[in-house]
């Protein structure tokens, strides 16, 4: 009976805790969907930055082949307006740049998540399949238990019609 009993609390706890962790993982993928759609934008963004990064080089260095080749021929002031323009795009650049660098890192996140959901899942398939082993040895107990009290009451009629 104690045996029973241990394996019932053992059983209700792990349900409880596997119930939990499905509840869980049904958020976590509410929110990886979310999420997801979001990374998808992300990478539309990634790829037009990318885009606009590389036509502010070819710019950049059009800008700077021009500015060597008429260099002597150029006034102060356009001299000036150059640096100017290609200062304007070199921010831009680095600008650019670091929006980059955070998408990339947020994609970087976004894989740490999913291999976080992938434990999750494993969890869960390793709690239920100890759920499932507990239900089984609990019924398994259950029929020892019916055996031997049916056992042990053929035994005591057994005895009353040999006494009698």
């Amino acid at each position: 009976q104690g045996q029973l009993n241990d394996i019932d609390t053992t059983l209700l706890e792990k349900e409880k805790l596997l119930n939990e962790l499905v509840k869980n993982q049904r958020d976590f993928d509410n929110m990886r969907n979310t999420y997801e759609k979001k990374m998808e934008d992300m990478q539309k963004d990634i790829r037009q930055i990318e885009e606009e990064r590389d036509k502010v080089l070819s710019e950049l260095t059009v800008l700077d082949r021009k500015a060597s080749e008429l260099q002597t021929h150029q006034s102060r002031e356009d001299q000036e307006k150059r640096a100017l323009e290609s200062e304007r795009f070199r921010d831009r650049l680095r600008v650019l740049e670091e929006e980059l660098k955070k998408m990339r890192k947020k994609v970087k996140d976004h894989q740490k998540l999913l291999s976080f959901k992938e434990q999750g899942d494993f969890k869960i398939a390793q709690l239920s399949s100890e759920v499932t082993k507990l239900k089984d040895n609990r019924i398994q107990l259950h029929q020892k238990m019916a055996r031997d009290q049916r056992g042990h009451r053929e035994k005591q009629v057994q005895l009353q019609k040999e006494i009698q």
